[in-house]
C-alpha cells in the first residue's frame, strides 16, 4: 500500500494546546496521591511518562470493561483494585494523572478506508501525547494502553503507519495485554489510513453544522478519497481537510 503525504503547509491553522494542570479537579488528583513524586527531573518526558502509567497499573486488578465519567475518578482509584472497573475507566485515570502533571493530550480519529470490507468499525480513538523534550508528538491507544516505539523513540501516528507499511521492527509497549502484541498490529494496521483531530474551538453544534464552521482537521493521503465515515454533510461542513503533515504536526504546538 503506497501513501503519501506532503510537507509543506497547506492551511494558514495555529491549534491551541492549553495546559490544565492547574484545573481544580486534577489539582486535588495531584496533591492527594502526591503525582509529582513519579517525575524524575533529570529524565526523559518519555520515562516520566511510563513512570506514570506505571504508578496508574500498579493500583489496577481488572480487566473488565466498565465506563465512568472523569468526575468519578477519585472513587475509581479508592476502589480499583476491589471492583470491576476496566480499560475506560484506566484510560480515564492515565489521561486525568497525565494533565495534572502538565501532559498536553490530544485525541485522534483514526478511519479504515476498507471498514466494510474488514466488517470492522469505521473509525477507532486513540491519542497523542506531547513530549516536551522531543518536541514530539507520541501515539497511546486508550482501549489497550498500547503504544509503539522504534530504535527507542516513540512514534506519532503517521509515523506508526509508515513503519507498517516499511514492515520495519517495533516496540510494542503493551502493559495491560488485553490483546497481543501480534495480533493489536493486525488489528489496528487498517485503520492507520485517515486522520482526525480537533480544532480545540469548542463542541460541534447544530449552528457550526449549518454555518460551516470549522471545528476539526483530516489529514488524508494524496490522491486518496475521504472514507465513507467523514463524506456525511455534517462532517463535511465542519472539517478542514488536508494533505500536510506541517498542519497536522506543526513544529511546534501553540500554548
Amino acid at each position: 500500500m503506497g501513501i503519501e503525504f506532503i510537507k509543506e503547509k497547506q492551511l494558514s491553522i495555529n491549534i491551541p494546546y492549553l495546559d490544565h494542570s492547574e484545573d481544580s479537579y486534577l489539582q486535588q488528583l495531584r496533591h492527594t496521591y502526591n503525582l509529582k513524586e513519579l517525575l524524575d527531573a533529570k529524565a526523559s518526558d518519555f520515562q516520566n511518562f511510563k513512570n506514570i502509567q506505571s504508578w496508574v497499573l500498579s493500583k489496577w486488578n481488572s480487566k473488565n470493561r466498565t465506563c465512568s465519567g472523569k468526575e468519578e475518578i477519585f472513587r475509581i482509584l479508592k476502589k480499583a483494585k476491589k471492583a470491576n472497573y476496566g480499560y475506560i475507566d484506566y484510560n480515564t485515570i492515565t489521561s486525568a494523572c497525565l494533565q495534572s502533571l502538565g501532559y498536553k493530550l490530544r485525541r485522534i480519529w483514526l478511519s479504515s478506508p476498507d471498514a466494510k470490507k474488514l466488517r470492522q468499525r469505521s473509525v477507532h480513538v486513540i491519542y497523542e501525547v506531547y513530549l516536551k523534550d522531543l518536541n514530539k508528538w507520541f501515539f497511546i491507544d486508550p482501549k489497550y494502553d498500547i503504544m509503539i516505539c522504534k530504535d527507542g523513540i516513540p512514534l506519532n501516528a503517521v509515523e506508526f503507519q509508515q513503519a507498517i507499511i516499511d514492515q520495519e521492527e517495533l516496540e510494542v509497549h503493551n502493559p495491560v495485554e488485553v490483546i497481543s502484541s501480534e495480533d493489536y498490529l493486525e488489528w489496528i494496521s487498517p485503520y492507520l489510513f485517515c486522520f482526525t483531530i480537533s480544532l480545540n474551538k469548542g463542541a460541534i453544534s447544530i449552528w457550526d453544522r449549518l454555518l460551516g464552521v470549522k471545528k476539526k482537521l483530516t489529514l488524508v493521503p494524496v490522491g486518496e478519497m475521504l472514507p465513507d465515515y467523514f463524506r456525511s454533510i455534517k462532517r463535511l461542513t465542519t472539517n478542514l481537510v488536508t494533505n500536510s503533515l506541517d498542519d497536522f504536526y506543526p513544529d511546534s504546538i501553540r500554548n
